[in-house]
């Protein structure tokens, strides 16, 4: 298995395609797909690929806001995540966690978290002795 970290996958993909044209960059893409299998990192391949989604999103001035809840959100629900953090820039995603238990936790670029799942608040009132 090769050495090679997802973040340095990333940014040599990113770089390689800065600039091509759609079909250039369809080629580049099966290229970069059969170099991960031929380095024996198949296995890393979501990481891969969210190395370079977060790259793109940096490079691009775009935020990724995750959200994880219970159970499904309801439309208003998620409406009303999008109005109070913004659409513009800014790409959503949706997570059901049923360990959660009950509430939501809103994660943005993997980096900060508000978290008001019944799981965090039942972690915080009685802690592991």
């Amino acid at each position: 298995m090769s050495k090679i970290p997802p973040n340095a996958y990333a940014k040599a993909f990113l770089e390689t395609v800065k600039g091509k044209s759609e079909k250039d960059a369809s080629r580049l893409i099966q290229n970069f797909i059969a170099l991960i299998r031929r380095n024996g990192d198949w296995g890393k391949r979501t990481s891969i690929a969210e190395a370079c989604a977060h790259l793109w999103r940096k490079a691009n001035d775009r935020s990724l806001i995750s959200i994880e809840s219970a159970r499904p959100l309801e439309t208003a629900h998620r409406d009303m995540v999008e109005k109070t953090c913004g659409t513009k820039n800014t790409d959503y995603e949706e997570k059901v966690l049923p360990e959660l238990i009950a509430g939501v936790r809103l994660t943005k670029d993997n980096e900060e978290q508000f978290d008001l799942s019944l799981r965090h608040v039942l972690r915080a009132l009685f802690p592991k002795t």
